[in-house]
């Protein structure tokens, strides 16, 4: 997702989006994502600057390495 920075102002404002990992060039060797890319961010203006803060949650899959059967792990940090 693309955004125009001008848009942020210092009262802030959400954004949320989600995309597939090949979408974002994520590619990793062992790692696949099954399921999109979920961001949810608030972004300010302060000065020059954009703060931003957010959440980011996907699931991957991946082989374990002592049973070498594929698992599927939510990445979520709430």
């Amino acid at each position: 997702m693309k955004t125009d920075l001008r848009n942020i102002t210092p009262d802030g404002c959400e954004l949320r989006f989600s995309e597939i990992a090949e979408d974002l060039e994520l590619t990793a060797d062992g790692f696949d994502f099954p399921q999109p890319i979920e961001v949810e961010l608030s972004a300010a203006k302060s000065g020059d600057e954009i703060l931003m803060q957010g959440v980011v949650s996907t699931a991957v899959e991946m082989e374990c390495a002592r049973c070498l059967e594929i698992f599927e792990m939510d990445i979520n940090p709430r």
